[in-house]
Parts: C-alpha cells; structure tokens; sequence
C-alpha cells in the first residue's frame, strides 16, 4: 500500500514490505522512473533474504509531488544551481525523511541510475544511516566519465524516451530507441509486459528535466565517495549506453574497499535476465560483515 511523508511542502510516496524488525533496504529508481519500477518479484526475493524493503518515489517522479517551478536546463549543465529548483541533496533528504518516518535508524541503500546518484548522496550526506550500498549502472558526477551515447542523448532531446519507458510509444518508436537504452536487441513485447507492472504514470518531460538539472547541479561526488567507509558493491554492464561503463568503475575506484561487478552484454536495465546476478550482490553486499 502507498503511504506519504510530507516534506517541506512536498508529499513523497514509499511503500514498505515484510518485516520491520529486519535490517532495512531502501530501493531507488532511476530518471523519471517510478519506485514500482523495482517489481513486486524482485522485492519478495529481498523480503525473503531478510529485508525489510522500503522502495520510494523521488520528487517529480510517480505518486510523489511535482515540482511546479520552471528549469533552465542549460544554465544547469552549466553549474548553475540557481537553475535548479533542487539537487540529489535534496532527493536524498527526501528518502531520510521516509525513514525517518518509518523510525527506522540505518538502512541498506539500493539505487539504480539516477537512484544510485542520490543513494550515494545519501550515504554521504547520512552516513550514520548508511549499512552498505549498491550502486547500479550509474556514475560519480564527473562530467569526464560516465556519459551517454550521442542515441540516447538524441533520443532524449526529441522526448521519445519518457513515452517509450511508459509504454506509450508507438512500437516502431519503442523498437527504434530500445537497442540505445537496452544495449541489446530487446524483444518489445517483453518490454512491454515488464512495463504493465508500473503504475502507468507517464512522467513529462518538465518532470525529467527538473531531475536531470538535480544531477547537473550536483556536481562531482568523487572526493566524498573516497570518505564512504561501508560495504559497496558497483554493478555495471559493458554495454550500457545511457551511462557508460566508465561511471561505474570510476565509481569503484573511489569508493574504499568497493566491489566492482561488470555484467557482459548488459545495457541500461534491470531485467529478468541480470536481475538473478544484480539480486545476489545486493544481498551479498548488504550481508558483508562491517
């Protein structure tokens, strides 16, 4: 069931499942992506490791609130933070607020993409709250790696990717951008089935803008990554073209005592193929003694 925590003004949409005495697993999703993103399935299996599974709704992204103020996306990729009306601090204290609410005291961070930025910022920002973390197919902030291939950014800027992720393009669109975003010839109909588990709320692109102008502003994480101190692992795949490998293994070299998984083929999803490989260093890594 989808609860709310207010946050200065803004209402954030979580859901908790399994046990609440249970070390706590927290499970961000990417950009304009939705916490259903992360399915039912994949979160039994967590609860059934022993989590007690907490899976949230950024800002501008599926039941939480819109942001409904302008972005000057440009000035953002500048470093202008006054072009954004928020950062991944500020997405990170959104999730601090949730547990905070739940009375919960340390968590296990899980992101992917946009996710493992602000689970990062998390643990950074909170790292008394932070048991371990698991970033997945993102990147540290550097603009010198991690970036998208000339496809995906293309595909972005005309706004097919929004209506494509919710099912809402036609299918020669989705089948035209699938292979940029998957890294793989992905079969279109399994796209879809995986999308029926979402909510179906399309994100706009004033939504994804606002978020990705988060990211701009934010900066490098790479000086305060060195300073994180608990159980990491950095999942990748080789053939991701929305963030390039090189974002994960830099993402590695900062992090102390990281463990950098590389999935051969993989591009920028989490499916039921990788799913069962991604699955067991979550619980690996969460069950590493500190």
């Amino acid at each position: 069931m989808v609860e709310f925590v207010d946050v200065k003004g803004l209402r954030i949409g979580y859901e908790t499942f399994g046990d609440d005495q249970d070390e706590a697993m927290v499970l961000l999703s990417g950009l304009g992506g939705e916490m259903r993103d992360w399915s039912d399935e994949a979160v039994s299996q967590l609860v059934g490791a022993g989590f007690y599974v907490v899976r949230v709704d950024h800002r501008d992204s599926g039941v939480s609130s819109t942001v409904e103020v302008p972005v000057d996306i440009i000035s953002a990729f500048l470093g202008n933070k006054a072009a954004a009306p928020y950062t991944l601090m500020d997405m990170a204290a959104d999730v601090k607020a949730v547990i905070e609410h739940l009375e919960i005291v340390e968590v296990h961070m899980v992101g992917a993409s946009m996710g493992a930025m602000v689970a990062q910022q998390f643990c950074i920002s909170y790292p008394d709250s932070a048991l371990s973390l698991a970033s997945i197919m993102s990147t540290t902030g550097s603009k010198s790696v991690g970036q998208p291939s000339k496809e995906v950014v293309e595909a972005l800027l005309n706004g097919i990717a929004p209506e494509m992720v919710k099912g809402k393009a036609s299918k020669n669109e989705a089948s035209s951008l699938t292979p940029y975003v998957l890294g793989v010839e992905a079969d279109i109909e399994d796209v879809r089935d995986h999308l029926k588990e979402a909510t179906a709320i399309v994100p706009s692109m004033d939504r994804i803008l606002r978020q990705l102008a988060a990211i701009f502003v934010s900066g490098d994480r790479t000086q305060e990554l060195k300073r994180l101190a608990i159980p990491t692992v950095v999942i990748h795949g080789d053939s991701d073209p929305v963030v390039d490998v090189s974002g994960g293994v830099a993402t590695h070299e900062a992090v102390r005592g990281s463990k950098l998984f590389i999935i051969p083929g993989m591009g920028h999803e989490v499916n039921a193929d990788n799913w069962p490989l991604i699955r067991d260093e979550i619980i690996k890594n969460a069950k590493t003694k500190r």
